[in-house]
């Protein structure tokens, strides 16, 4: 690591032998369609802050597993700060298109809306891309399962998990019983 302070290509090395393992770190953490970009960004910042290195351990491996884990961690932030826009857009826009609907109507949707929204940010990472896959994006389970690079069966076990925590957390919020995604017909 000293090395590629001084020359930069040196570092060319070094993620090259460890971008495998970092890259399967992350993939555990995230699929692997994005594994692939965050890899990239960690040896990244890993280039930015090859000065701060210090070599308390004979490899760099785990200094570079802490730099993958802070840029994850800062890739769910901005993806849990994206879903509460989404769920204050949802309700602004219910909220200026209810023109005909009562302004009461209207500050209980942008709530349940912002409920909502927090709700599917509390998931469990995995659980919560099956989630957005299918019931936002509108893919079937098995382009869902090849888009986060599992079986199909995982992916139906995923937003089977997902469902069940969501009705839990928003069992108030849920007046009416309406038919879960299953019961409708869904193909992609």
């Amino acid at each position: 690591m000293a090395a590629s302070i001084d020359d930069p290509t040196a570092f060319g090395e070094i993620a090259a032998a460890h971008a495998n393992p970092v890259y399967r770190y992350l993939a555990r953490r995230v699929g692997h369609g994005l594994a692939e970009d965050l890899t990239a960004e960690v040896f990244l910042a890993a280039f930015r802050a090859r000065r701060t290195y210090r070599p308390e351990s004979p490899t760099v491996l785990p200094w570079l597993y802490g730099v993958a884990s802070n840029v994850l961690r800062n890739h769910q932030r901005s993806e849990l700060r994206r879903l509460d826009v989404l769920g204050r857009m949802a309700a602004e826009s219910r909220f200026m298109g209810s023109a005909a609907e009562s302004i009461d109507d209207a500050v209980v949707f942008a709530a349940v809306a912002q409920r909502v929204a927090a709700a599917v940010a509390a998931l469990q990472p995995d659980w919560r891309d099956v989630v957005l896959l299918i019931a936002v994006q509108g893919l079937s389970y098995e382009d869902a399962a090849a888009a986060v690079n599992v079986p199909a069966g995982t992916v139906r076990s995923r937003l089977f998990r997902a469902r069940e925590q969501l009705r839990r957390e928003l069992a108030d919020v849920l007046s009416t019983k309406s038919p879960s995604y299953d019961e409708r017909d869904h193909h992609g």
